[in-house]
């Protein structure tokens, strides 16, 4: 084979493994921006199905959809990572710090949502800036602490 077509033939094979690579992590992307979640039994039980998922960086809450004994499988209520949660029979407040732009966003989840408005309330991502969250437990009459409960360093 002459050194021109080895080459050639060499080039190829390096763009086919770079697109091979691409296509990979674009999979592994998708796959770790679901909606839904499959966790280990660990976290923090929340009650009425809620719990934090505390995994590293990507704290954060859920809803647990699986049968009684199995894994918790969920639905992710916010983005990672929460950093400051405090909840009660009715709802649950959260202040997370996005992983990427390190803007802080706040969270009220009413505890009385089916799994299909769960379902819904995750997919918009409806946060709050610390104005409007703070009107709104005022409004709502919601009597927690967003700082009784921090997770590692603010």
């Amino acid at each position: 084979m002459s050194p021109a077509l080895l080459a050639i033939a060499e080039t190829l094979a390096f763009i086919e493994n770079k697109m091979r690579r691409k296509i990979g992590i674009l999979i592994i992307l998708i796959s770790l921006s679901s909606c839904i979640l499959r966790h280990a039994d660990g976290g923090i039980d929340l009650g009425n199905k809620f719990y934090l998922s505390v995994d590293g960086k990507s704290t954060t809450i859920c809803f647990n959809t699986a049968d009684e004994g199995q894994s918790k499988s969920g639905i992710v209520l916010m983005e990672p990572r929460v950093v400051n949660y405090d909840f009660n029979n009715t709802f649950i407040v959260a202040k997370t710090i996005d992983l990427f732009d390190k803007k802080s966003r706040f969270y009220i989840v009413d505890k009385s949502m089916n799994e299909n408005a769960l379902y819904e309330y995750s997919k918009s991502r409806s946060s709050l800036d610390s104005i409007t969250f703070f009107q709104k437990l005022k409004e709502l009459g919601i009597d927690l602490d967003l700082y009784k409960y921090p997770i590692g360093s603010n």
